[in-house]
């Protein structure tokens, strides 16, 4: 089985969002056309744009967003804690989606990956698929020496305690043994300043200060959400590789107001290319998936 992948780049929010509904509409088309025993495909532009083959099971985007702030379909508002003039004033958009989740950010050094596939094509269930998403970004992570696993009750992979522990195994991908113990070291350092933040929260510091990162938390690195119809997908997730943490400062990620979020590069404390990021993003939801992703 066979998956094609669009590196989009940068892509303003609401165009690759089309982008991805056409994609999904179509993928949802030419199952119907399967099932109903209709074979032949239309003639023309639009034939060209879908190009599905017997093998094919979707399509994967990737691409960086400039700054935008995202509300999903079961989200509240609430945890958008600034007003919407304040959030047009820092350059930054809003939009109210289809996905599951709740509120989450996207901007310039953030890997987002958008997979529109079938999932019965690929013969795995929903849940199933977004433990799968959430296995890809767990060893990817770790080829960069970052211990990250699940919590129980959250969607997306999370580094700090329990997330780890749970996770332990994942630490055998990383290849920089060095770069694995820096990051052991930078979690127990976080771990033990939790009478710190306390302190800074009941001193009225600044939403800056104290939400960005909450070093008495779990911290995420990626977050999840996903519409399916039919077993068909699109939305998916987006890791922090560099990506200016104060803008998560803002809302309250993913709807939980005492958990942090953290990056690749702030773990590992060093500059984390987008392009190689990229390729192991690719290679191990390839993997995770068992298909081969066409670039």
């Amino acid at each position: 089985m066979k998956v094609r992948c669009r590196d989009l780049g940068p892509m303003d929010y609401a165009a690759c969002w089309e982008l991805q509904r056409t994609l999904f509409e179509e993928l949802l088309a030419e199952k119907n056309r399967r099932r109903n025993g209709c074979g032949a495909k239309e003639s023309g532009p639009a034939a060209d744009k879908t190009d599905t083959r017997p093998d094919d099971a979707g399509t994967v985007l990737l691409v960086e967003h400039p700054p935008v702030y995202t509300l999903g379909k079961s989200g509240h508002a609430e945890n958008l804690l600034v007003g919407r003039t304040a959030l047009e004033q820092l350059g930054a958009q809003f939009f109210h989606i289809d996905r599951g989740g709740d509120i989450t950010f996207h901007g310039p050094g953030q890997l987002v990956c958008y997979p529109i596939l079938d999932l019965e094509r690929l013969g795995i269930g929903l849940r199933e698929y977004i433990g799968r998403l959430e296995e890809t970004v767990i060893r990817v992570v770790a080829h960069y020496g970052i211990a990250a696993g699940r919590i129980d009750g959250a969607s997306g992979v999370w580094l700090g305690g329990a997330a780890e522990q749970r996770n332990a195994e994942t630490e055998r991908n990383a290849e920089d043994t060095d770069g694995r113990n820096a990051a052991e070291k930078n979690v127990a350092e976080e771990q033990t300043s939790e009478k710190s933040a306390k302190e800074e929260r009941s001193a009225g510091k600044s939403i800056e200060e104290t939400v960005r990162i909450k070093r008495d938390a779990p911290r995420k690195i990626c977050a999840i959400g996903v519409r399916s119809s039919r077993y068909v997908t699109m939305h998916g997730f987006a890791l922090n590789v560099d990506t200016d943490l104060e803008w998560f400062s803002r809302i309250n990620p993913c709807g939980f107001s005492d958990r942090g979020v953290t990056s690749m590069a702030r773990e590992t404390r060093r500059e984390v290319a987008m392009e190689e990021v990229k390729r192991l993003v690719l290679e191990e939801l390839g993997e995770q998936l068992g298909v081969e992703i066409r670039i």
